[in-house]
């Protein structure tokens, strides 16, 4: 029986989603087409002004002209890539390997413990192991621990003629998602872009540098291949776009960070009070 406090929390994330989802609906329509989905970081936050773009590659880039007054201004001229996420995180990948990719702050859902757990072997719940191993057909040759090293980074086993599917980047395609800007919040961390990829993870990438801070994978997507049943790698899920918005929560005004799975996956991510660790 789901109580009146569970209630009031789902009731606070919907009305934080439709508030913000009509703000960019807004929004968009001021933003020109010489760059799709583009967003502003404002000027007074960070100078110069910066913009966020998805590209038709599914990266994340970021733009910035200490000239643009207005979103209305923009011109192909007016830009210098200031960033590009796949390429920082290729840079990362080639530059720390295996350190870099034991080191990137990824996490799951325990439901049984109704908590977040990093995506690390040890310290996968029993029922999250057995998906992840009834997800490939050489989890008996590679190992539990292998499996869960693919889905942080390791290209190790996916070159060709590896064991595992080959991927185009460790980004992902974002061409689904919308980025969404969210500035430095009181000590609490520096500013961020938030945005999904095709394949259901959700990142959180340092909005001056283009660097991952951390990326959080749904506990129905902790599988390699469509082979688990009870996985929603089954389904073909795509994340999203996030949405960011004030509330009031017991009293306090909290900012809440709200995505969800498409497709015929389903399931909803929330962080409220940008306390991510």
């Amino acid at each position: 029986m789901i109580g009146s406090r569970s209630i009031l929390t789902c009731l606070v994330l919907l009305l934080a989603l439709a508030q913000t989802m009509q703000a960019s609906v807004l929004t968009a329509s001021k933003i020109p087409s010489v760059l799709p989905r583009v967003l502003l970081k404002p000027a007074t936050d960070v100078a110069p002004a910066t913009f966020f773009t998805v590209a038709p590659s599914g990266d994340v880039l970021a733009w910035n002209s200490a000239s643009l007054a207005s979103a209305q201004s923009i011109a192909s001229s007016d830009y210098v890539l200031q960033w590009s996420a796949q390429q920082r995180m290729q840079h990362d990948e080639l530059s720390a390997g295996n350190d870099w990719i034991a080191k990137r702050s990824i996490f799951t859902w325990d439901h049984s413990a109704r908590r977040q757990v990093e995506l690390n072997w040890e310290r996968l719940p029993a029922h999250l192991q057995r998906q992840l191993l009834n997800s490939s057909p050489h989890a008996g040759e590679l190992g539990g621990a292998a499996l869960v090293s693919y889905l942080r980074g390791d290209r190790s086993n996916e070159d060709a003629g590896g064991l595992l599917p080959q991927r185009e980047s460790l980004l992902g395609d974002t061409r689904s998602s919308q980025p969404v800007f969210v500035g430095a919040r009181d000590g609490t961390h520096s500013a961020r872009v938030y945005v999904g990829t095709a394949g259901g993870v959700l990142h959180a990438l340092d909005a001056d540098t283009g660097q991952e801070d951390w990326a959080y994978l749904p506990s129905a997507l902790v599988c390699v291949e469509k082979l688990a049943p009870e996985a929603a790698c089954l389904s073909q899920p795509a994340q999203m776009s996030p949405a960011v918005n004030s509330v009031q929560v017991r009293g306090q005004r909290r900012d809440i960070l709200v995505s969800g799975l498409g497709g015929a996956a389903a399931g909803v991510t929330a962080k409220g009070g940008w306390r991510d660790r």
